[in-house]
């Protein structure tokens, strides 16, 4: 490995050229002070130690092209089982089933074959072994790599076109440490004569960074849209506030004749907060408790939130949501890992 500030590589430059390749394994506590230069890496002489390999899903690399031409870059993931402070003893492959691609600030989901903008996406290239091959890849272009199962090590080979170097790492779905919900806890009052009255859950916590807004998206009678502020929002959606499946009853955030959620995802870091909206979901499961179609201009999301019994029916819709400005596409698959992998939705 060659690496400077900014850049990695297996090459002077750095670089990484035909057929060569990096690894990444993702592993807690690292520590130990290993040599530089020589023809190779000995973990155990060169003093190198970590306490735990760390599974993850939606890693993210991004690169520099040396050039200013494309680059073919082949990723494959694994699960890495080997004995701690050694990798590679024992893993297998986690096929990759879907990535994100990002050149300029557009994102471009994949979990086919196919080519949007300047990228091609060829799942399986080598016929089996679970890899992924984008094509496409230029300077500052980032891709994140999605699996069904989570994985601890993703290898980025050249398969063709610009040399390349790695620049930045880190993840598309960074998780959910932005908000904390605590279980309710009883509370108990004493007073000067050391009698106690319980009140069953009747404290609650809610944790949450500096800078961030928890507004409640229950009925609303004032009139006009849910307002998101400059920083960053999380929207609380409470299944107490789902009405009757497919009746006139059924909850739109909002009120009057300005229904929807305005300013969300135009400044700071907003998320919808579904935990307890959707009951028995999981972050795989999400299209059968969502559909959601865009008219160029606004998104609709129309939920069940027990789930659709066969495909998406608007007589099992229960809540809605508009988001207005906001154009997510009417593809329902594609527009929901778009929400994931800018952390905008939080599930059980």
């Amino acid at each position: 490995m060659n690496a400077n500030a900014n850049q990695g590589g297996t090459n002077n430059g750095p670089t990484v050229q035909d057929n060569e390749g990096v690894r990444i394994n993702f592993v807690s506590g690292i520590a130990g002070s290993p040599q530089s230069g020589g023809d190779g890496y000995d973990a155990p002489a060169d003093d190198h130690t970590f306490n735990s390999h760390e599974s993850v899903n939606g890693a993210l690399v991004s690169f520099f092209t040396k050039n200013g031409a494309a680059a073919t870059i082949r990723f494959t993931a694994f699960l890495d089982t080997s004995p701690l402070n050694t990798v590679k003893a024992t893993q297998v492959v986690e096929a990759i089933t879907s990535v994100l691609v990002t050149v300029g600030g557009v994102n471009y989901f994949f979990d086919a074959d196919g080519t949007q903008g300047s990228i091609t996406v060829d799942f399986d290239p080598l016929n089996g072994a679970g890899s992924v091959e984008i094509s496409g890849i230029c300077d500052e272009d980032s891709v994140a790599v999605f699996a069904n199962n989570n994985f601890n090590a993703v290898e980025v080979v050249h398969a063709g076109g610009d040399d390349f170097a790695l620049g930045g790492y880190g993840g598309a779905v960074p998780g959910e440490e932005k908000f904390i919900s605590l279980d309710a806890f009883d509370l108990a009052l004493t007073d000067s004569d050391g009698s106690v009255a319980t009140i069953p859950d009747g404290l609650s916590i809610e944790l949450e960074p500096e800078g961030v807004t928890v507004l409640d998206a229950g009925r609303d009678e004032s009139g006009g849209a849910l307002l998101g502020t400059a920083g960053d929002d999380v929207l609380v959606f409470e299944l107490a506030d789902a009405g009757a499946p497919g009746s006139e009853s059924a909850y739109t955030v909002g009120d009057g004749d300005n229904l929807g959620v305005a300013n969300f995802g135009q400044s700071g870091d907003d998320v919808l907060d579904l935990r307890d909206l959707l009951q028995g979901e999981t972050s795989g499961t999400l299209t059968d408790y969502l559909n959601i179609t865009s008219d160029g201009t606004d998104t609709l999301v129309e939920i069940s939130s027990v789930g659709f019994a066969s495909g998406y029916d608007a007589g099992e819709v229960d809540t809605t949501i508009t988001l207005l400005g906001v154009d997510l596409g009417s593809d329902t698959a594609a527009a929901i890992a778009l929400l994931q992998a800018a952390n905008q939705i939080i599930t059980d």
